[in-house]
């Protein structure tokens, strides 16, 4: 309907226009009148328009209603047509609204068509008062168009009006007011899931899986949604959800294996959002039926302690009918079953932090490997304790013996050591020249069930004598400083100064000769040989 401003007292425009006049309806409840006719007759009624621009002009409309319809209820409802007298400024539409989200591009801008009722051209001028409303321009000539655009940036959820003010001193009307409304409103219901498809491995021999599917609303209203897989051994616990702005529902899907054959199945799960954004969306699911087969254990497992937090790590086994590793803890002593102790992590990653945990307190954990059908492998287990790290003891040097001469390269063996918080300990032996002030060569220890050993890799010189030594350290970098070196020498071909003779074969020769290069190696011992 066109816009005329004001509507005349009494009347409700209605109508639109029809022929170039503008309809109204207007009610009239003659039992509330002083009317003296009923319940059949005629009454008659003028109506009279002023055109505002041509003062004191009057025209009358004729009668109105002809005749009372006969009924009881004595009220009737009309229409009387208005032919506006002269220019008058109106427009289509009558009113904008726009509909914004935050953060998101403005809305398309709106456009509005001013013209004279009468098709003349209307000198006008057109102003908003709010600042998230502008105009392409502030005057013009009807007819002409307006492109009236909205920015929402800086505005917070809510419903905001304005009005478009149009005036013209030529027509009758003087002036036409356009509300705008704009309404600022949460983002639509946006679909996710987690995860976004299904890659399982499963045994008839063992308890049917479950799938754990989570449907998430990331946008600002209500998600209503439907799960459908296209397989019948699919069966979902919930067909059909309701998820608030910001929150997510899993849905638990049993896989019926009783009717599947081993080997390669594939199927899809369907998620409906309806009008939520980034719906619908299909899970793929890809499962291989096995025979009874045992899940593997986690391999190596390291946990590390620190002052307030655990740090485990673990080697998943790469076998697909593995789903995860549980880690469970317990207070000194490590989690027998998968039912015993508190879950701090389950799912495929390789490494997970214990967080927030008291000081010098021993926590113990147990990693179970197992399937989708809740079947689990032996645990790797162990124990640490948190608090501030301890360096590891100083081994204990142990063979060969100090001032020890020995006849070819020695395997340098040292003492195991404990970790006062349990970690992990590694060793580092030192090989030395004989003044102890040059590393002639070094390595990692190779631990044994009682001790440490490690072998020189360089040639080593019959005659020369050389010292060594043995340093611990644990997982988190605490060193326990080397211990005091040892020397050994290692002996030589005989020669001049230690050897016996020709005459070492004559009678009572060979006793005196043993005993001549006795006290030769004695002299030659290297804690002799060293000293100053």
């Amino acid at each position: 309907m066109q816009n005329m401003q004001p509507n005349p007292p009494g009347l409700t425009g209605s109508m639109g226009l029809v022929d170039n006049h503008l309809a109204y309806e207007m009610a009239i409840d003659l039992n509330q009148s002083l009317l003296d006719i009923g319940p059949a007759g005629s009454f008659g009624m003028y109506l009279s328009t002023t055109n505002s621009v041509q003062i004191g002009t009057g025209n009358d409309t004729g009668a109105w209603p002809p005749d009372v319809v006969e009924m009881d209820d004595q009220r009737f409802f009309g229409h009387v047509s208005i032919e506006p007298q002269g220019p008058w400024l109106a427009s289509s539409p009558r009113d904008l609204t726009f509909e914004a989200v935050p953060g998101r591009p403005a809305p398309e801008s709106g456009s509005i068509q001013l013209f004279d009722f009468q098709g003349g051209v209307l000198d006008y001028t057109a102003s908003v008062a709010a600042s998230w409303l502008t105009l392409d321009h502030a005057s013009g000539q009807t007819p002409d168009a307006l492109t009236v655009s909205v920015n929402h940036g800086a505005l917070a959820l809510g419903t905001y009006s304005d009005e478009i003010v149009i005036e013209s001193a030529a027509a009758g009307n003087g002036e036409l007011r356009v509300p705008v409304t704009l309404n600022v409103v949460p983002p639509p219901a946006r679909l996710s899931v987690d995860p976004q498809a299904f890659d399982l491995t499963a045994s008839k021999a063992a308890p049917d899986p479950t799938l754990v599917l989570r449907v998430q609303n990331n946008g600002g209203h209500p998600l209503t949604f439907d799960v459908v897989p296209d397989e019948s051994w699919l069966v979902p616990d919930k067909s059909s959800g309701l998820v608030q702005p910001g929150k997510s529902m899993d849905i638990r899907i049993e896989v019926n294996l009783l009717w599947l054959s081993q080997g390669s199945h594939t199927a899809g799960i369907l998620v409906d959002g309806h009008d939520a954004e980034d719906s619908p969306l299909t899970v793929p699911l890809q499962l291989e039926v096995v025979g009874a087969v045992p899940v593997p254990p986690v391999e190596n497992l390291a946990i590390e302690a620190f002052e307030d937090r655990i740090q485990l790590s673990w080697q998943t086994p790469d076998d697909p009918i593995v789903s995860g590793v549980m880690i469970r803890r317990l207070p000194a002593t490590a989690p027998a079953s998968p039912d015993e102790g508190e879950q701090i992590y389950d799912g495929m990653a390789q490494e997970t932090t214990d967080s927030g945990l008291p000081a010098d307190f021993t926590y113990c954990y147990a990693a179970f490997a197992h399937d989708s059908a809740g079947r689990y492998a032996k645990p790797a287990t162990g124990c640490q304790t948190t608090g501030a790290n301890t360096a590891p003891p100083i081994p204990q040097p142990l063979s060969p013996a100090d001032g020890s001469l020995v006849d070819a390269a020695p395997a340098l063996e040292a003492s195991l050591v404990t970790d006062p918080q349990g970690n992990a300990v590694s060793y580092s032996f030192q090989l030395l020249g004989e003044q102890g002030d040059e590393v002639l060569d070094s390595g990692d220890g190779t631990p044994s069930e009682f001790s440490v050993s490690w072998s020189p890799t360089v040639e080593l010189t019959p005659g020369a004598v050389y010292r060594w030594q043995v340093e611990a350290k644990d997982s988190r970098g605490a060193e326990s400083g080397y211990s005091q070196p040892w020397a050994f020498a290692l002996a030589k071909e005989a020669d001049s100064g230690c050897a016996c003779g020709s005459t070492a074969g004559s009678s009572g020769g060979l006793p005196f000769c043993l005993l001549g290069l006795l006290l030769c190696l004695r002299r030659r011992r290297p804690d002799r040989l060293t000293e100053k």
